[in-house]
């Protein structure tokens, strides 16, 4: 058994606390897994009946982060049909390496609601070992004090999502963060596709809708096994957690670097989170109150407050990123991978082009195709070549005409695979008019299936990072304005290794902001 001793951690979501846990356990820090933490997003036009079930934190655990500063490797899949799951789990923490799952509370017996309650809600535990005499697994579960605590097959295999985190420490890593990068990821996150906050114009529209059709009893029903549970207080507090995630990765940040604005942006990720503490609090009081007028407009102006500081917040955040363009602290760099491919095997997806990148400058004729934000890639020379090389990289793509469809507009495609056997699957595409972190599914024969996650370049950024570099560079203009309003862009190489099995397929993420021109399969060098 993985001896893995609990922290006390407060306010942070349960798979958090695992992985921190784990990363202690190491004597290593956690922190800059939380770099995609802060966010918020309100779904505007959504169905759901309810304001609570509406907003929901956006962030994103950077396990590229987690790997490159802390040294902590996490291999994420889904059991397949033909999948032992306990095989699965008593390989690898015989290996030293803990597995968390997703469990439901109707099926662990420290919860409540153990064979009384269903509420549907995946909770992340830790597998440290497996007992087939007992036919049992051995748990870690911090946010409910349990260590080493016995779940039985029988229970497992009925209340599991099939989910499963695989997590192993390698030898080398580097504590030195790139600052600077780390806050452009922030920015890029908070701001979507547009050079507005996205995510705090989402808080105001929550105070909003809160102005016009929240109903306190209705919100608080007691239908979903618990106040901590009704969808309105569930979703505030994991945004209040993502934010107090937030400021313990600027606390790290600060260790490394005592800058005054960098504190200033930590004091006001602090009243962020205490402000979401207060909003969360008065509506658990209000749900014991017979009159609430007077509290929901306590509640209201709570929330524009908060919106307000985080806008502060970014702005603080964006004006340190400004300084320090202008003072070249930072050198333009490419980051080049470190291992070079010995063959490379292009994988054809022309037949899902269901997008045109590339038009023609000034005709109209070309331009005919273009959709979504209407502004298209000019065609340039190195955009006619059929082979786009970078380093040991390369792509085939049609010489592209700027007349027809030229890319994949991702909408969880499936990408039929040779069923061969390859080191890393290569991406050619960028980010449309934003940075995006999402994942790739990779599918093979045997039937198990691998969570990739990637990370796609603004395209209107003039660098790489996290890996990626730049393969094709140029300008983009947009269709009703070409003479006005033209910027530089850039299309990236991406590789990514998979497991060395035989591929099925490939699936795409759900994101149409996701453009992907070409893919190929590489092998390294031996």
């Amino acid at each position: 058994m993985i001896d893995i001793p609990m922290q006390k951690i407060k306010d942070m979501p349960c798979y958090d606390q695992n992985i921190a846990c784990y990363a202690m356990s190491l004597g290593r820090r956690y922190e800059m897994l939380f770099a995609g933490s802060w966010g918020f997003e309100y779904r505007e036009g959504a169905s759901e009946d309810m304001v609570g079930e509406r907003i929901k934190s956006r962030a994103i655990l950077n396990m590229n982060y987690l790997k490159r500063y802390h040294g902590i490797d996490v291999f994420r899949s889904e059991a397949g049909k033909d999948d032992d799951l306990i095989e699965i789990l008593e390989r690898e923490t015989n290996r030293k390496n803990p597995v968390m799952v997703f469990i439901s509370c109707y099926y662990y017996s420290w919860n409540e609601h153990y064979k009384k309650f269903e509420n549907h809600i995946p909770h992340a535990i830790m597998v440290v070992g497996v007992d087939r005499e007992k036919q049992c697994i051995y748990c870690l579960d911090n946010m409910y004090g349990q260590k080493d605590s016995e779940i039985s097959f029988e229970d497992f295999l009925a209340g599991n999502n099939g989910k499963y985190w695989i997590f192993s420490s390698l030898p080398e890593y580097t504590e030195k963060v790139d600052i600077e990068e780390m806050v452009q990821y922030c920015l890029r996150k908070l701001r979507r596709n547009t050079n507005e906050w996205k995510d705090i114009e989402d808080i105001r529209h929550l105070g909003e809708a809160m102005k016009e059709d929240f109903d306190l009893e209705k919100e608080i029903n007691d239908l979903h096994g618990g106040i901590w549970v009704e969808p309105i207080i569930f979703n505030i507090s994991g945004i209040l957690a993502d934010r107090l995630d937030f400021a313990r990765l600027l606390s790290y940040i600060l260790e490394q670097n005592q800058d005054a604005n960098l504190i200033q942006v930590k004091e006001h990720m602090d009243k962020a989170a205490d402000s979401w503490n207060q909003i969360r609090g008065m509506l658990i009081k209000g749900h014991y109150m017979e009159h609430t007028d007077e509290l929901m407009k306590r509640i209201i102006r709570r929330v524009e407050m908060v919106a307000d500081l985080e806008e502060e917040t970014a702005v603080l955040l964006g004006s340190w990123k400004e300084k320090r363009e202008h003072e070249n602290l930072r050198q333009s760099t490419e980051k080049i991978p470190g291992k070079e491919f010995a063959s490379i095997q292009s994988i054809p997806i022309e037949a899902y082009f269901n997008n045109q990148c590339f038009g023609v400058y000034q005709d109209k004729k070309s331009i005919r195709g273009i959709a979504g934000m209407k502004h298209f890639y000019f065609v340039n020379d190195k955009a006619k070549e059929r082979q786009w090389k970078l380093r040991t990289m390369e792509f085939s793509h049609e010489p592209v005409s700027g007349k027809r469809k030229d890319s994949i507009m991702c909408n969880g495609q499936v990408i039929k695979a040779d069923s061969g056997i390859h080191d890393c699957i290569l991406l050619m595409g960028y980010g449309d008019l934003c940075f995006f972190e999402e994942e790739i599914e990779v599918q093979y024969q045997d039937g198990t299936c691998e969570a990739i996650a990637v990370q796609i370049p603004d395209s209107t950024l003039p660098n790489p990072f996290a890996g990626e570099t730049m393969i094709w560079s140029g300008r983009c203009g947009l269709i009703d304005d070409i003479e006005e309003h033209t910027w530089e862009v850039g299309i990236y190489a991406m590789a990514y290794e998979i497991q060395k099995k035989a591929v099925e397929n490939i699936k795409l993420p759900v994101c149409p902001n996701v453009i992907i021109l070409a893919m190929s399969f590489g092998n390294y060098k031996q």
